[in-house]
């Protein structure tokens, strides 16, 4: 007997009872074993296809999940660059009221220079005029 036992013993479409070395090769009660078998595995096959449907509807909507994120990150992307342009300007600006800063305490120094320079030339024309 092969491993289904249907060797030799099914023809022109019906079981028929054939003697194979003087053994039967299926009764009725292997045959209602081998059916509900094969029922057992249409069912298992019946379900690993609907877990695999509903696997493919997950997988799309996660890859419509990433697509999304995907878009966010772009959007995430685009809106860091334009602040590292905004930042770099900052910079700049900064840099330039630096520059002014330094020019004004430059002057502001030149200025107590000439207010001192005034204070002792005035004291010397007092000390002139009293003298």
């Amino acid at each position: 007997m092969g491993k289904l036992g249907f060797e030799k013993g099914w023809v022109k479409g019906e079981w028929q009872e054939q003697k194979d070395e003087g053994k039967l090769h299926m009764n009725e009660e292997e045959i209602q074993r081998y059916i509900e078998k094969l029922q057992g595995y249409i069912e298992k096959l019946q379900k690993n296809e609907e877990e695999m449907r509903e696997n493919k509807e997950k997988m799309k909507k996660n890859e419509e999940k990433i697509q999304e994120i995907d878009e966010k990150i772009q959007e995430i992307k685009e809106k860091i660059q334009e602040n590292e342009v905004k930042i770099q300007e900052d910079k700049e600006k900064i840099q330039q009221i630096k520059e002014k800063i330094r020019k004004n305490e430059m002057k502001i120094q030149m200025i107590k220079e000439k207010i001192q320079e005034n204070e002792e030339s005035g004291r010397m024309k007092k000390t002139e005029v009293d003298g």
